[in-house]
Formats: structure tokens, sequence, C-alpha cells
């Protein structure tokens, strides 16, 4: 199994959207108000850092941060196959985001997604507060 983390273009937003399952098209739909597709495609254009995990060449995630230092992840059901690995050799890429925007990450994970928030915990992010169903997380300095 090939797995490769690349600079997200354009069209990995539609691939991923299309690649999305139930729960997650609805987590978008319910939590942003927008078609999947478009909610992913702002992500990316509000990212000036932002990456796309391929998994034998199809787009299983992408990830980033805003400018303001919004950190995110959105991942279709085939992350399960490499999650751990995913997780595992993530940290190059928030020090690079914390390293962007000056070392100040936040991010909003929604209490069910549980790859979100383990991704952040083991990236070196302290859940601080919920609001609503989402836990707020903070990225522990100097942990990057």
């Amino acid at each position: 199994m090939k797995t490769e983390v690349i600079k997200t273009e354009l069209r990995h937003c539609a691939e991923l959207a299309a690649n999305l399952d139930e729960a997650g098209r609805d987590l978008i739909i319910n939590n942003w108000d927008v078609d999947p597709e478009d909610g992913i495609t702002d992500s990316f254009k509000a990212s000036p850092l932002c990456w796309t995990i391929l998994v034998d060449n199809k787009v299983v995630g992408m990830f980033g941060c805003t400018e303001d230092g919004n950190a995110w992840l959105t991942t279709a059901p085939e992350i399960e196959k490499v999650k751990l690995r995913f997780v595992r050799q993530s940290r190059p890429y928030i020090k690079q985001m914390a390293e962007y925007c000056g070392g100040g990450l936040v991010s909003y994970a929604h209490k069910d997604n549980q790859l979100l928030l383990r991704w952040l915990e083991w990236s070196g992010f302290d859940i601080v507060g919920r609001m609503g169903d989402f836990e707020i997380c903070v990225l522990r300095l100097p942990q990057v």
C-alpha cells in the first residue's frame, strides 16, 4: 500500500468530497451549513499550508491551517488503513504550521471525530474547553 502526503491541489477537494462517508458529509452539512465540496474547497483556499493524504493514489484526507492559526483535518474512511502511520508522521507538518502562524494553533474538533481528536492530541494539542459539540484544542508549546 503506497501512502503519500503531498501539497494540495484544487482538484483534491472534489476527490475528497466524493470519498467522504455519510457521517463525514453530514458533519460538514450540519455544522457548517455548506455542501461538503464547497466546505473542503473553502478550507483549502483559506489555508496557506495544506496537504493531501493519498493511499494508492486515492485522496483519503486533507489537512492544513488558515492564516490565523486554525488547524484542520478532514478524512475519508480509507484513512483507517494508514491512520497510525499518518498520525506518527504528522508532527513535522504541525511544526511547520505553528512556525508559519507564530507558534499559535487552535482547532475546533467535533466531539465525535475521534481521529481528529487523537491527531491533535498526538501532535501536542490540549483540549481547553468546549463550544457546543466542539472541543476547543490549542497547541502546547514548545511540543512541536
